[in-house]
């Protein structure tokens, strides 16, 4: 049986819409919601139970605030090696 797989914003959707309803189920309703997920995105069901009950929305890196700056005599050392 082949299955085409959603795209990543519709899984991304779907993962936002069911997220709290199965945080606030219980054991078996969890097991129920988890096996619709899994045959919906394809997803491997440890990977769903981890996007289950994970953040709803992940940490974005952090900027850096600019490059590093050398004094001339940091350069020249560093350029002699």
């Amino acid at each position: 049986m082949i299955i085409k797989s959603m795209s990543l914003s519709a899984r991304k959707e779907l993962l936002a819409s069911i997220r709290q309803r199965y945080c606030d189920s219980s054991w078996i309703d969890k097991g129920k919601i988890l096996d619709g997920f899994v045959a919906a995105t394809g997803y491997d069901r440890k990977h769903a139970i981890q996007l289950m009950n994970s953040k709803a929305e992940p940490e974005q890196p952090k900027e850096r605030l600019g490059s590093q700056k050398y004094d001339e005599q940091t350069r020249q050392a560093l350029y002699s090696i």
